[in-house]
Parts: structure tokens; C-alpha cells; sequence
């Protein structure tokens, strides 16, 4: 669909409303038949429609990415096949894994963002029709122990975490690929240094993890939209 004029900017609750609001004068309206509420009941939907797509495209990429990781490590220990041939087989699978956890990453960034956009769209429409439910968290005193104590509850963001996996395993399938070139091409690495590489990716993980996969409410502060108008 081509839209003729430029997106408008929403910068206020008020601007974004706006179209939501019934005629005044319309008496017959009733709260339940607003299109406020019916907007806030299709945000819902969609909210959860794309949570559950969010990890059945999970799901999709894992079977894929096991496949690959399957026949790959399969090759490695195989003893007839002809070295050139196996060499050339595993740089084949090693670049197949690494383009598809490189989707699977990319996926993951499209779903976070689709999900957040649903949720701001809740966040606007909620307050009129049954009060400002998502955006009231309970606030947990655990002292500030509950990140390290593994028997409190930290409000970690699963979709952060997930997204961390992935470009974990863009990681991992990185590594192999540039190994497997670098054999193609007789060059020799130290086994030294591919240990180093090996644990300092690891610790930057695990420090990305902990420190970087908080849920946060960035997005229900301040905020920018647009809305594009069909010229009539």
C-alpha cells in the first residue's frame, strides 16, 4: 500500500488518542463500544499473537541450526570421506550455520521490536478502559542481592535473554567458519590463542547477561510514533 502524504509524528498521549475518540454528540457510544476499547482489545491480540510467533520462530531456527550443527560435527568424525572434499563440506556447513543463526539473531531483533511496539499501544489505551494495568510493577525489596541469589526473583527480560543466545550462537558458528577458512588457507593459529578467544567470548557473555538483560520500561517514558494517513 503506498501512502501519500508523510507519516505524522505523535510525540503526546493526547496526539495519539485523537482518532481513537468517538463523536461526542454520539450518544449511542458506550464505553464498551468505543474504538478506543476496541483498539486497546486488538492491541491485546496482536501482543500476544506476536509473543507466541517470538518463540515458534524460536523453535523453527533451533531445528534448523541443530540440523546444520548435526551434520557438521558428523563430518568431523568421519574417517573415509576424502580430506579435500571434507574440507570443503565443512566450510560449506559452517557458512550455512552462521548465515542462519544470523537470521535467527536478526528474527529476534523484528519480534522484540513488533512486540514493544504492541506493548506501547497497550501502554496509551489502557487508562480509560480498565486503568493503567501493565504499567503497574510490583516492586521487589531484595536488598539489591536479588541479581546474584539464586532464590530470588530479578526481573530479567526472557526476550533479552533469548536475543543474547542468539548472537551467542552467531558467535559460535563465527568462529568455526573463520577456523575452517583459515585451514582452507594452511594458516596456523595457535591452539593458545583460540582458547583466548574462546573464554574471553564466553566472559563477555556471561557479563552481557547479567548486566544487559534486564526487562527496563525505556519504552513507556518518553516516545516518538507515526502514523501513516491514506490520502482520501
Amino acid at each position: 500500500m503506498n501512502y501519500q502524504r508523510p507519516p505524522v509524528p505523535i510525540k503526546t498521549r493526547a496526539e495519539y488518542l485523537e482518532p481513537f475518540q468517538d463523536d461526542k454528540q454520539d450518544t449511542h457510544t458506550s464505553t464498551e463500544e468505543s474504538k478506543q476499547k476496541r483498539a486497546l482489545d486488538a492491541a491485546l491480540a496482536i501482543r500476544e499473537f506476536e509473543i507466541g510467533l517470538y518463540w515458534k520462530r524460536a523453535g523453527y531456527f533451533w531445528a534448523f541450526i541443530a540440523l546444520v550443527a548435526t551434520g557438521y560435527f558428523a563430518l568431523i568424525t568421519a574417517e573415509n570421506a576424502p580430506l579435500q572434499n571434507k574440507n570443503e563440506l565443512q566450510l560449506l556447513l559452517s557458512g550455512l550455520g552462521l548465515f542462519l543463526s544470523l537470521c535467527w539473531f536478526c528474527v529476534n531483533k523484528a519480534s522484540k521490536f513488533w512486540q514493544e511496539n504492541w506493548e506501547k499501544h497497550v501502554d496509551l489505551l489502557e487508562d480509560d478502559i480498565m486503568g493503567p494495568l501493565y504499567k503497574t510493577l510490583h516492586e521487589y525489596e531484595c536488598g539489591g542481592t536479588s541479581r546474584w541469589s539464586p532464590l530470588k526473583p530479578y526481573n530479567y527480560s526472557v526476550s533479552k535473554i533469548n536475543q543474547l543466545l542468539s548472537f551467542a550462537i552467531v558467535l559460535v558458528w563465527l568462529y568455526i567458519f573463520c577456523d575452517n577458512i583459515a585451514q582452507l588457507l594452511l594458516l596456523f593459529i595457535c591452539p593458545a590463542g583460540k582458547n583466548l578467544i574462546i573464554i574471553l567470548g564466553l566472559l563477555a557473555m556471561i557479563l552481557a547477561l547479567f548486566f544487559d538483560c534486564k526487562s527496563s520500561n525505556l519504552n513507556r517514558k518518553g516516545f516518538t510514533m507515526k502514523r501513516n494517513d491514506i490520502e482520501g
